[in-house]
């Protein structure tokens, strides 16, 4: 019985998470992170409570599937094995090497078809393509009856006709979850970005929207940026913010979006996410932290935290958590800080030091000393740390650096619409080595 599929690179990046029975948590990733990041797994069988997983590596991808107590070990490890062959007969390899993301769905597909309420069905490659090469005919032929629809009626199957607003508003936005690992220098090893645009309006009849933002990728998929040509043409300056993984709603006209990069629709009435996508290049992480370390014998350690918060001094970073694991054997910790306030967790796995808002180019520093109980096996001079985590949200900022530049609605009606832009920045895995 397979519970959840799981898979993460070799930064211990989630690529994808696929849950069948029961539930995955995100203390539970970030538990198999710390494992992977920490290259302590030389086993196919693993317990980290609460679960217990089937472990595969191949290349540079970790495969995981968790179990029950009751399942055979040797079938799940045996399906890891068949799913990465079955995706290896689906994508090439330099696109099994490269950048997975592009092929969730298709990825998600294979597993809808090799799993069912979590008992392993077909892992045959030559059958899953039958299955699945049917289910994109259907699909196209479906696509291509709702665009005959379309041009025959004049209707649109997300909008219905008719729609009556006395206070026509829309509100865009732009939220974001910025990814980062640090070394313990306070240096970066990698970052990147995961963003999406969430529209939500009451307009009347059927307004024709637009909006542009100061992004210069080509395309979806797109391999570089664009020329100074095509940048003149749309408006984008050469300050602009290269996009990954580009995907749209359905209303969105795609034709628009390939000539001049502007995002043309017809919204569906109410709240629905427009656009997601992914940055990479140019990230600028919010928060950076050096840490030192000083260990005294195997039972006591002095930890100093520098933070410094890199963001404008015109914004303000909320609800700011620095949580600093803690070995077992923990008995007592003692705090100073500048800012903000430090408590060992009820349950002694990590220091949460926590600053309610702190502005941009502020530091801060946190100063602990952690002692531990003498009589446990546990050696802090051999202690393998796991990485340091942070929260945060930071109102009206992004680490991607996009901005929308112009928003523009026509209706037939002629009326006047309120506009709303936000935007918000979170942590997604923001880690730090120690």
């Amino acid at each position: 019985m397979i519970k959840a599929v799981i898979l993460l690179d070799d930064v211990g990046e989630l690529i994808l998470q696929r849950v069948f029975m029961g539930s995955f948590d995100k203390t539970a990733l970030d538990l198999l992170r710390t494992h992977v990041l920490g290259g302590s797994i030389s086993q196919p069988i693993l317990r980290i409570p609460p679960h217990i997983y089937a472990y595969k590596r191949c290349d540079a991808l970790h495969f995981f599937c968790t179990i029950s107590a009751k399942t055979d070990t040797m079938s799940a490890i045996t399906f890891l094995d068949r799913f990465y062959k079955a995706m290896g007969a689906f994508l090439k390899e330099k696109e099994l090497a490269g950048n997975l993301r592009k092929f969730i769905p298709l990825i998600h597909e294979l597993l809808d078809e090799m799993i069912d309420n979590g008992d392993v069905q077909t892992t045959d490659p030559e059958v899953l393509k039958l299955f699945i090469q049917t289910r994109q005919k259907i699909n196209k032929a479906e696509e291509s009856n709702q665009q005959i629809t379309v041009q025959a009626t004049g209707a649109l199957s997300h909008r219905r006709q008719g729609i009556i607003y006395k206070r026509n508003e829309i509100f865009i936005d732009v939220v974001e979850s910025v990814n980062a690992m640090f070394n313990n220098v306070g240096q970066s090893l990698h970052a990147d970005v995961s963003g999406k645009i969430i529209i939500k309006n009451s307009l009347t009849g059927m307004p024709d929207c637009s909006f542009g933002f100061n992004d210069r990728v080509v395309g979806a998929g797109a391999s570089g940026p664009r020329t100074e040509v095509a940048q003149q043409v749309a408006g984008v300056s050469q300050a602009g913010v290269v996009m990954d993984d580009l995907s749209f709603h359905h209303c969105v006209r795609l034709g628009n979006f390939a000539v001049d990069r502007s995002i043309a629709f017809v919204p569906p009435d109410g709240e629905f996410q427009l656009m997601a996508f992914r940055v990479t290049e140019e990230v600028k992480e919010p928060f950076s932290i050096k840490p030192i370390v000083t260990v005294h014998g195997r039972n006591r350690m002095e930890i100093v935290l520098n933070l410094r918060c890199g963001i404008p001094s015109n914004n303000v970073a909320e609800h700011v958590i620095v949580s600093v694991p803690m070995p077992s054997n923990v008995s007592d910790v003692t705090a100073i800080e500048s800012l903000g306030k430090c408590r060992l967790r009820k349950d002694g796995q990590a220091a949460e030091w926590r600053i309610k808002s702190i502005t941009g180019g502020t530091t801060a520093t946190l100063s602990m000393e952690v002692q531990c109980v003498s009589s446990s096996s546990i050696d802090l001079r051999e202690w393998r740390r796991p990485p340091l985590a942070m929260n945060f949200d930071i109102p009206m900022y992004t680490a991607s650096g996009i901005e929308v530049r112009y928003i523009r609605i026509i209706a037939q009606e002629g009326y006047e619409t309120e506009k709303w832009l936000t935007y918000k920045t979170s942590a997604g895995t923001y880690q730090i080595r120690w």
